[in-house]
C-alpha cells in the first residue's frame, strides 16, 4: 500500500531500485517505531485473571452503587451503548440528542465511575 500511495513520487529518469528500498525502509521503520510504542504501553503477565465481578460478589454492590451515582441521562447513556451494543447515532436518537452530545454523557459517565470506585 505504501508502494501504491508514494507511485506519484516516482520520476521514471531516475533508477528505480533506491526509490523502492526508499519506500521499504520507511515501512520498517514506521512498523518499528509503532512496536516499540506499543511495547512500552503494554502490560505483560504470566496469566490473565481470573475473576469478574459476577464471581466476586463484593466488587458487585459497589459497582451498583457507584452506577447509582450516575444522573439519569448518563445512566441511559451506558445501558444503551454499552450494555446494549447499540450504535452511537441509534443509541442518540433515543436519547434524544446527538452522537456527540451522547458521546460526552458516556465520556463523563466513565470519569465520574472512576472516581466513585
Amino acid at each position: 500500500m505504501a508502494l501504491h500511495r508514494a507511485r506519484h513520487t516516482y520520476e521514471p529518469a531516475r533508477p528505480l531500485e533506491p526509490w523502492l528500498f526508499a519506500i521499504a525502509r520507511r515501512v520498517v521503520s514506521d512498523h518499528e517505531r509503532r512496536r516499540l510504542v506499543r511495547q512500552t504501553h503494554e502490560v505483560l503477565v504470566d496469566s490473565p485473571p481470573e475473576w469478574s465481578i459476577e464471581a466476586d460478589g463484593h466488587l458487585k454492590p459497589r459497582l451498583e452503587q457507584a452506577v447509582r451515582g450516575l444522573s439519569a441521562a448518563q445512566r441511559q447513556a451506558i445501558a444503551l451503548v454499552k450494555l446494549d451494543g447499540v450504535p452511537t447515532e441509534e443509541a442518540a436518537r433515543a436519547a434524544g440528542t446527538t452522537a456527540g452530545a451522547l458521546k460526552v454523557r458516556v465520556h463523563r459517565a466513565y470519569k465520574l465511575l472512576r472516581q466513585l470506585l
